[in-house]
C-alpha cells in the first residue's frame, strides 16, 4: 500500500468516529514504544519525530517509552487508561506521523498558544 493512500485511510478511520457500526473509542491519550537506539538508528524521520517532538512534549498527551529491543509502534489509549488501536510506525514518514497524531485529535503547543491568542484577540 502506498504512503499517501495508507495515510489517507488512517484519517479517514480517526475522522469518521464510527468502525463497524460501533462508536469509536475516544482517545485520551497516545503512546509511542520504541528501542531507543538499534531499532531507531535505521529509520530516521521515526526517530526525528520520537526524540524531537512526542520526547521534547510538543503535543500535550503524548508519549513514548524508549525500551530496549522493542519494535516502533503507537498505542491509543481510551479514558480508563486502556490501550488500544496499536499500530507498527516503521513505514511511516515525520509528515505522517504528525498526521496521525493530528487526526486523533491533539495539537503541538506552540499551535494552541497560536490559536489561543487568536481568541484573544477577536
Amino acid at each position: 500500500m502506498s504512503r499517501p493512500l495508507l495515510l489517507l485511510l488512517v484519517a479517514l478511520v480517526a475522522c469518521a468516529g464510527l468502525v463497524a457500526g460501533e462508536e469509536a473509542t475516544k482517545v485520551a491519550a497516545i503512546k509511542f514504544k520504541s528501542c531507543p537506539k538499534c531499532k531507531l538508528s535505521h529509520l530516521p524521520e521515526v526517530k526525528k519525530f520520537l526524540v524531537e517532538v512526542v520526547a521534547e512534549g510538543k503535543y500535550p498527551g503524548v508519549t513514548v517509552d524508549f525500551i530496549q529491543g522493542a519494535l516502533p509502534e503507537v498505542f491509543m489509549v481510551d479514558e480508563n487508561g486502556k490501550e488500544f488501536d496499536k499500530m507498527y510506525i516503521e513505514h511511516l514518514s515525520f509528515a505522517e506521523l504528525n498526521t496521525l497524531v493530528r487526526s486523533r485529535g491533539f495539537r503541538r503547543v506552540d499551535e494552541k498558544d497560536v490559536a489561543r491568542r487568536r481568541q484573544m484577540a477577536a
